[in-house]
């Protein structure tokens, strides 16, 4: 009768105990043995959200004009090709004043900051009218020669000195000089492209020098201009340059695509015909300059020349104050397409327009204090 009873206890504490383990499982608890050597897993924290892309570029001044624009064309010379943009609006109708012309007259007087600084040159604009300087433009003189780093807005009868972003583009010279004149140049293309989209200091020093000896000359001093003061070269570059100019109808066109062979290269975009005529045939020759020994077959649709403006609608931007206060920087990258902008009260002065070829990088203007001479 004791062993029944002994039993019977020994079944309701083994059920009790069973019951009370079912029960820790049903809620989640791992329960372990002195055998069980693995680790404890127990489920981390959630994954902190991923935050999403910015949002494409708004519709701006930029954005509209391009959608205004109509697209003619091709006109093409051993497979450099130009296609011309017109429209029946322009953006403003100021007769803006240029470096080579203020660079001629005095009125656009460029200099050194202080005793030199690498990346910032001073302007002034004693002109009456607005003067607008571009990326790429390159200024010979000073200590030494410079590519400007991005557009800019000058405004007329200035008694200020405004500060222009720019870059070396002759490594090997520092030495006495002050003023400046204009190169009546604007950077080789792939070396403007790159201006545009992040380029640092060393790089623009290789794409440089990469640019010389692709064209079989050189500068003691590793100077870009070079490539246009050179008598072969400077013969090669007007050939070509006057072949395709003169391919092109002299109608009141505010913009040009160029391509080499199938694939477009650039696009600049200005804000009237007065001004596109007195600097496209700058930015043809800083194509010309990279093909004095190269011929390309076929070139572009207009559909797909419209595609690669039309990119502008799907890129990112960030936006900064222009160099000197008048106007903000538009910088564009993604959807395939990079490069810059310069609005004004409201409306495009000028647009820049590359494939897109480096991960944009931050490109705060530099400011004169630091002297980065080498």
């Amino acid at each position: 009768m004791a062993r029944k009873i002994a039993f019977a206890i020994y079944l309701v504490v083994a059920i009790v105990v069973m019951a009370f383990l079912l029960a820790l499982n049903s809620e989640g608890v791992r329960v372990t043995s002195d055998a069980d050597d693995e680790p404890e897993v127990r489920p981390g924290p959630p994954p902190h959200p991923v935050p999403p892309p910015p949002p494409p570029a708004p519709s701006g001044a930029l954005q509209r004009y391009v959608s205004r624009v109509r697209v003619e064309g091709p006109y093409s010379d051993r497979g450099l090709t130009v296609f011309t943009l017109s429209t029946h609006s322009p953006e403003t109708h100021v007769n803006y004043l240029t470096l080579d012309e203020g660079s001629a007259s005095g009125q656009l007087v460029v200099q050194e900051v202080g005793g030199g600084s690498v990346p910032v040159l001073q302007a002034q604009n004693r002109s009456d009218r607005w003067a607008f300087v571009m990326s790429g433009e390159l200024v010979a003189g000073g200590k030494q020669n410079r590519a400007l780093r991005s557009d800019a807005l000058l405004p007329p009868h200035s008694t200020t000195w405004f500060n222009l972003p720019v870059y070396c583009i002759e490594q090997h010279r520092w030495n006495s000089g002050a003023r400046f004149g204009s190169a009546k140049a604007a950077a080789p293309n792939t070396l403007r492209s790159g201006l545009n989209q992040g380029y640092d200091q060393a790089r623009v020093w290789t794409e440089a020098a990469r640019a010389q000896k692709a064209a079989g000359v050189s500068s003691s001093t590793g100077d870009v201009t070079v490539l246009y003061t050179d008598d072969r070269t400077a013969k090669q570059v007007d050939e070509i340059a006057r072949r395709l100019i003169r391919l092109i109808p002299r109608r009141q066109y505010v913009g040009l695509v160029v391509a080499r062979g199938p694939h477009i290269v650039s696009a600049d975009l200005f804000a009237n015909s007065s001004l596109y005529s007195r600097l496209y045939e700058k930015v043809i020759r800083s194509h010309a300059v990279e093909v004095l020994s190269q011929t390309y077959t076929g070139y572009p649709t207009t559909g797909e020349v419209h595609a690669f403006l039309n990119r502008v609608h799907g890129a990112y931007q960030t936006v900064q104050p222009a160099p000197n206060g008048y106007g903000r920087t538009l910088r564009l990258h993604g959807n395939g397409i990079g490069g810059e902008a310069l609005e004004h009260d409201g409306r495009c002065i000028h647009a820049a327009l590359f494939p897109q070829m480096v991960r944009p990088i931050p490109m705060p203007h530099p400011m004169p204090e630091r002297d980065q001479r080498r």
